[in-house]
């Protein structure tokens, strides 16, 4: 173990530096699942939609089952998506919510993941001089990381950025790395988290400064289903691990006969779906890219001329716009330039 000296302050250490083979031994200890297939410990998954898009009612169900050991929805087979091996202690960090909302959704929700208490800090129960955390300013992130720590607190779930944390500038990058910080202190920590955000205007994106993504192992966006109420679809643009089922799918929140309610899980989504969720990942810098890596998902060599067909049906039916097409491939691009 060797030292990289720094002028430290706030009593902060000096780094170390490690050789590769620890990390090759590391390697083999991967850490432990909070939910199958969705994500372990420290890691952290970002969830995104327009309002009214069900991201609320998915952060407490995955809150939930974290805290219950139970799955976080069930497949239209009956069998369990994204279980929790065992259960943990978690804290879920609301800015939006009011006591009555998020009663209500427990009094439903309880019934099939759980009795047990998850730790809730909620703005709207609070004094109306009361403090609160603003998860830009570095004394609140540590305040709130010192909390987990002691607690032993092992996820937790901030819903939303926009209503946790003060930004000038989402747009500017400058303006989001403080955020950035926060989630690099919580996954040096060992807190597995999850972010819940806004989309931007369009609909095509997180709300915000690209820098927010840099962290995060998973990066989910919701769409409601504009006919069914309780329907939406999850699509990943981002899946940094092998671990990851990153398939998309659709959910429902499903009531049952005795007025409790759960997600259901429904089967993938349509290739044109997919190929939207490839596009708007950005890890593809042209068009060909994204035909081989939808090949690779769907187990299925696709022709170019049927890529180009489903491209224009994606546009036609407004998936994606043309110029957002173009400005993933564009952002890629530029990623792919700054990586190297």
């Amino acid at each position: 173990m060797i030292i990289f000296k720094m002028n430290t302050n706030n009593g902060e250490h000096n780094p170390t530096i490690y050789k590769t083979g620890k990390l090759r031994v590391e390697a083999h200890n991967q850490p432990e699942d909070i939910l199958q297939g969705l994500i372990r410990q420290g890691e952290q998954v970002l969830v995104y939609s327009s309002t009214g898009s069900y991201k609320s009612w998915l952060g407490t169900a995955l809150w939930l089952a974290v805290a219950n050991g139970r799955p976080v929805a069930i497949t239209t087979d009956g069998l369990d998506k994204w279980k929790a091996p065992k259960a943990r202690k978690v804290l879920l960090l609301d800015g939006e919510l009011d006591q009555f909302d998020l009663g209500e959704r427990l009094n439903k929700l309880c019934p099939n993941y759980g009795d047990n208490e998850g730790l809730v800090l909620m703005r709207q129960m609070q004094q109306i001089n009361s403090a609160f955390p603003n998860l830009a300013e570095p004394i609140d992130q540590d305040s709130l990381i010192n909390f987990c720590v002691e607690q032993a607190i092992e996820l937790i779930v901030l819903d939303n950025l926009t209503t946790l944390a003060d930004v000038a500038d989402e747009n500017a990058a400058s303006a989001m790395k403080p955020l950035t910080h926060l989630l690099q202190k919580l996954k040096a920590a060992g807190i597995a988290t999850v972010l819940i955000h806004h989309s931007n205007k369009g609909d095509n994106s997180y709300r915000g400064s690209t820098v927010l993504a840099t962290t995060f192992n998973a990066i989910i966006k919701l769409k409601r289903d504009t006919v069914e109420r309780g329907l939406f679809s999850l699509i990943f643009e981002k899946a940094r691990n092998s671990h990851i089922e990153n398939q998309a799918l659709k959910m429902r929140l499903k009531t049952i006969e005795n007025g409790s309610m759960l997600l259901e899980s429904n089967a993938e989504l349509s290739n044109y779906e997919i190929i939207v969720s490839l596009v708007e990942s950005r890890d593809y810098c042209d068009d060909n890219s994204i035909r081989v890596a939808l090949s690779e998902k769907i187990c299925k060599v696709i022709p170019q001329p049927t890529f180009a067909r489903w491209k224009k049906s994606c546009i036609s039916e407004k998936l994606i716009t043309v110029e957002n097409w173009k400005k993933c491939l564009t952002d890629a691009a530029a990623l792919d330039c700054d990586l190297s």
